[in-house]
């Protein structure tokens, strides 16, 4: 009975990009309010003489009366750490505090000392004497950065301090320098209040050398504030705190690749410190900590995605609107559903209609400022009305007028639209709320024009996934004898009771003619998808990703050739893993200790910087390939090759017997997965099977899990005479052969 009607309908994001759409955002087939991001500040509630974020996230307080502290959001409280020796340093008061991966830096500016303790066992390491009254200190992950203030004598410079004492200066000749940042590639940023407006100038260390020449920006985007402090939020985003010229504060991000800016509300207490959290806690959040001054309140700041006002209206609401011709100027159309999610009980839907056999005003282009030669041009095109121009794009309606720009035929469509939308407020239209079936009423033309109004709230929006509406209006009273025709209010109630049923039989139907779909693991509703699994007796997949499980479904008669097998299982194994995120923040602070240990050797001659380099380009491939083979299978036939039976013993230690496996998990990939991995290779492997997962530590340590090439790294080495270093490269050992 369905072929009695045709329908149009929208489900896919391509289908709903061909509506005029204001203040809605369209992903993944359906449409929602518009959102935007802000910055929501809360004052945390202890004062604070000064704050430091470290590589790993960790907030260290500096309190008012010299203390220190650790910040655990969980708890939202401070835990105090106790360092030993502080009490014999001959400090007034410290009012300065940074740390890298290993120390922690207190400095007393009054008194020029500066104070080293390790992080891991909280012992004063050294005490330093500092000359200079810094205008910030920043820590890295391994290494402190003091900002040294411009004087009359000299510019300001940015000087490295090492835990023994160590000082370099890495940056000079700074202009009016005002803060300091560093990022997690121990680039710095220094902020200059230029002359000629505010300039960034950063520099990028190569194997823990600085060029002599740093890059210097002018941050055209931010000429409209005053920028006083800085601090990366990732590699690409920075965030500055400022004052524009009414002296209030703005927050803004910066992208240096495409220079566009986000400005967000700051706190009315004015602030004096910026510094962001180096990691994504759980859920995606980055905080960004500020303080107010000396011995005043901390805060964070969290961006947070809210829904967006409608720029016109100033409500949270948005609106798609639509023509459909029915190709006939007497068409009757008969019924419209929506499938609606996500209504709560202060949102709604608006459903708005009208029908016409012609456009009227919006059947004519001469309101978009054209010349009569390109209005022949269009219509030679069959382009006649505004809704004719707008379902082309802009690179189409250009390629038909040679002397036109697709940027003014652009502003041609934006006028259009504008008009459409100011049409339909002006019309008398149809309305339903939350409407999910309408059948439609006197609704009579060759055109039906739709309006969909999205009504929410600040945090709450409705969702609309697809819409499809159906014509001719045909009626079950065809089915009845004629004497419940001949009436026209009975026939008019009729039609509309039977309405109901044929809309619901009607439904039944198109489900019956799409039911292969709920065999596709492509197509299938994803409500369904644990159906499909136990109809094809698939066990596994309940708890991954939807991809994977529709990849799971659609290879399931290919990979259950090779169940029971090795490469069954990894093929299994590799399929989950393709599609979860396993990316390892770990390998890139690994990375680091390792630049900083190739410069170690550097300075002490044991390796040239060529040949720093070439190591450390080694690991770098090591680690992109370790992401690549998150897995490793080591069986009992792995250690055929070894002919010595002291090594021997140890591997047979790990293996245990011909019958038993492991499968080795790289240190990044997280718990939740590893106990998924488990889970697959304990349904998939043959009964008479023993096998064990084991995730591989960051540090290894010999006879324990250590598997060279996978969890343990040795770069290759060419040894040449006059070029390598003994003891490093090469060793001189007696020669076996000589005769005692």
């Amino acid at each position: 009975m369905t072929e009695e009607f045709a329908f149009v309908s929208a489900s896919t994001t391509e289908e709903w990009s061909r509506w005029i759409s204001r203040n809605i955002n369209l992903s993944e087939g359906s449409g929602t309010l518009a959102q935007t991001t802000t910055l929501v500040s809360s004052p945390l509630e202890f004062p604070a003489a000064d704050f430091d974020v470290n590589s790993s996230g960790t907030l260290l307080v500096l309190c008012p009366l010299g203390t220190v502290s650790v910040y655990q959001p969980a708890e939202s409280e401070l835990k105090s750490l106790t360092l030993i020796g502080y009490d014999d340093l001959e400090m007034d008061r410290p009012d300065a505090i940074a740390s890298t991966n290993r120390e922690i830096y207190l400095f007393d500016t009054d008194s020029d000392n500066l104070a080293v303790f390790s992080r891991q066992t909280r012992q004063l390491i050294s005490r330093i004497d500092l000359s200079v009254d810094p205008i910030t200190v920043v820590g890295s992950q391994r290494r402190v950065y003091v900002l040294e203030p411009a004087t009359e004598s000299g510019n300001g410079a940015v000087r490295t301090i090492e835990s023994d004492g160590t000082t370099q200066t890495i940056l000079d000749g700074l202009d009016s320098p005002v803060d300091l940042s560093v990022g997690p590639d121990e680039t710095v940023y220094v902020l200059e209040d230029h002359s000629d407006g505010p300039r960034l100038v950063h520099s990028t260390p190569d194997v823990g050398t600085f060029p002599e020449t740093p890059s210097k920006t002018y941050l055209e985007a931010l000429e409209w504030v005053t920028p006083r402090y800085v601090s990366v939020k990732s590699e690409d985003t920075l965030v500055f705190l400022g004052t524009d010229e009414d002296d209030t504060q703005q927050f803004i991000e910066w992208n240096s690749q495409t220079d566009d800016t986000d400005v967000f509300d700051a706190p009315d207490s004015p602030l004096t410190g910026l510094q962001c959290e180096p990691t994504q806690r759980e859920g995606g959040e980055r905080p960004i900590y500020a303080h107010s001054g000396p011995e005043t309140t901390l805060w964070e700041l969290s961006e947070r995605s809210v829904n967006k006002k409608d720029s016109e209206s100033l409500r949270y609401e948005g609106r798609l609107i639509n023509r459909f011709n029915s190709g006939r100027s007497d068409m009757q159309w008969h019924r419209t559903k929506l499938d609606l999610s996500e209504l709560q009980p202060d949102t709604r839907v608006e459903f708005n209609y009208y029908t016409s056999d012609g456009d009227g005003e919006l059947d004519d282009l001469s309101g978009l400022d054209c010349t009569q030669t390109q209005l022949d041009t269009l219509r030679a095109a069959d382009i006649y009305g505004l809704w004719d121009l707008i379902e082309h794009t802009p690179a189409e309606v250009a390629s038909l007028l040679p002397q036109t720009s697709q940027q003014t035929v652009k502003e041609w469509m934006d006028r259009a639209k504008e008009r459409i939308q100011r049409d339909f407020e002006e019309r008398s239209v149809q309305t339903a709320h939350d409407p999910e079936d309408i059948l439609l009423t006197d609704a009579i033309g060759q055109y039906l024009h739709v309006e969909i109004r999205l009504v929410g709230n600040r945090e709450s929006s409705p969702r609309l996934n697809s819409f499809k509406t159906y014509c001719p209006r045909k009626s079950y009273i065809r089915y009845l004898p004629e004497i419940y025709s001949k009436t026209q209010d009975q026939s008019a109630f009729l039609t509309r009771f039977l309405a109901i049923f044929e809309s619901v039989f009607v439904d039944i139907e198109e489900r019956l003619e799409h039911q292969t779909t709920y065999l596709d693991p492509e197509e299938i509703p994803v409500e369904y998808l644990s159906w499909l699994n136990e109809w094809l007796a698939v066990d596994l997949g309940d708890r991954w990703p939807e991809q994977a499980r529709r990849e799971l479904l659609a290879r399931a008669p290919e990979l259950y050739r090779n169940r029971g097998t090795k490469t069954g299982l990894m093929e299994l194994l590799q399929l989950y893993l393709d599609h979860v995120d396993t990316v390892s923040q770990s390998n890139h602070r690994t990375l680091v200790q390792i630049e900083r240990r190739l410069e170690t050797l550097v300075d002490a001659g044991y390796l040239t910087t060529r040949e720093a380099t070439a190591d450390l380009t080694q690991y770098r491939n090591r680690f992109t390939n370790s992401e690549s083979n998150k897995i490793y299978f080591f069986e009992y036939d792995s250690l055929e090759w070894l002919s010595d039976e002291h090594y021997d013993q140890y591997y047979n230690k790990l293996i245990g017997h011909p019958r038993r496996f492991q499968i080795l998990v790289q240190p990044g990939v997280p718990d939740k997965y590893v106990t998924i991995i488990e889970n697959i290779i304990e349904a998939e492997k043959p009964v008479s099977a023993d096998a064990e997962v084991k995730k591989l530590e960051h540090r290894f340590q010999l006879g324990a899990h250590t598997y060279l090439g996978i969890n343990t790294v040795y770069p290759a080495r060419e040894v040449k005479l006059g070029e390598s270093t003994l003891g490093k490269q090469a060793i001189l050992r007696p020669d076996e052969r000589t005769v005692e």
